[in-house]
């Protein structure tokens, strides 16, 4: 089964790798002994740990740390449309409280830039040794590497606030899911190809393959006990584009009736099928002309490589029975 990527997680990753190959660099150019190389090096490493680890436990819808605040960073600070009010007029709760951990890592990448500010300051007024043309090019490119990787690093950490409260906002609608009504999880799966052998990533790629729509449907019973659908679309070629979503979601709109389904909140996540407004608008469009024998009550939208984890669990039981299937087969033949 091939995964997709989580590219902040990946550039994030990348990022710190930059910023030890940073440090590696101003030992070795004599500006840093051994000791100091080796502490940035601990710092480094203890820093990447604690935003992948711990950090995602600190935060909080409500903190009174800023830096695990969710409603706080999330909120823009001059749209009101888009700010949780009580976050800025300290009526709810004030951030009078600061995190060291987080604080340690701002301090660290400080010091590691203020190391290279430095560098170049005593480079350029050395007039024993003048810095030559490509060494100041040279430091202008550490330097740049250097600001992209600390821009990524923070993408990640700010990946992470978005992703819980993505995750957050999903337990709160299953939590008030009652009878009657459907939390639907849609997404395309990696394609389903033919495969009679072992074959590299390249001839993987090469192949056009059947691409699968999963759509993970959650309800309750009359029991109150939650129950789970898997509906699956294959498709040949056929473009994964806004017409195609709103084909299917019509569709299953048909099927989740037939179950005694009165109404559903779909998520989706960032694709451009999804979060297109020819997408959103058609299906309440089709809803205004009683077109859909359900009702939509909203969609919600998951933060990237997060909170589809359903349909990414269907997908993975389809491959695997399509893959016992196909050895069956060959056993057979």
């Amino acid at each position: 089964m091939h995964a997709c990527i989580n590219y902040f997680i990946a550039d994030g990753e990348e990022a710190f790798q930059l910023l030890h190959k940073t440090v590696d660099w101003l030992k070795l150019v004599v500006y840093i002994d051994h000791d100091i190389a080796k502490q940035l090096h601990v710092s480094l490493h203890e820093m990447e740990q604690y935003l992948k680890g711990d950090y995602r436990i600190h935060l909080k819808e409500k903190s009174h740390v800023a830096d695990h605040c969710i409603l706080w960073a999330l909120s823009d600070p001059k749209d009101k449309d888009f700010q949780v009010l009580d976050e800025f007029n300290g009526k709810d709760h004030t951030h009078n409280y600061i995190c060291q951990q987080c604080k340690f890592i701002d301090d660290k990448l400080e010091e590691i830039n203020n190391l290279l500010v430095n560098y170049k300051k005593s480079r350029e007024s050395d007039k024993n040794r003048p810095v030559t043309e490509s060494e100041l090019e040279e430091l202008e490119e550490k330097m740049g590497s250097f600001e992209d990787a600390v821009a990524n690093a923070r993408a990640m950490r700010n990946h992470f606030v978005r992703a819980t409260r993505s995750h957050q906002s999903r337990q709160h609608a299953i939590k008030n899911l009652k009878q009657g009504w459907a939390y639907m999880t849609i997404d395309w799966a990696q394609k389903l190809d033919p495969l009679y052998f072992s074959e590299t990533q390249r001839d993987y790629f090469g192949k056009s393959g059947l691409n699968i729509h999963i759509v993970h449907v959650l309800t309750v019973d009359k029991d109150g006990n939650l129950a789970r659908w898997a509906f699956v679309h294959f498709f040949a070629g056929e473009t994964q584009d806004s017409d195609c979503v709103t084909a299917i979601l019509k569709h299953v709109d048909e099927l989740l009736w037939m179950m005694g389904i009165e109404a559903y909140t779909i998520r989706l996540d960032n694709a451009g099928c999804y979060k297109a407004s020819s997408t959103i608008a058609t299906m309440f469009t089709l809803q205004a002309q009683k077109k859909l024998k359900t009702r939509i009550v909203g969609f919600s939208f998951s933060e990237s490589q997060f909170g589809k984890s359903d349909a990414d669990r269907d997908a993975a039981m389809i491959k695997k029975q399509s893959e016992r299937l196909r050895a069956r087969n060959k056993e057979q033949h």
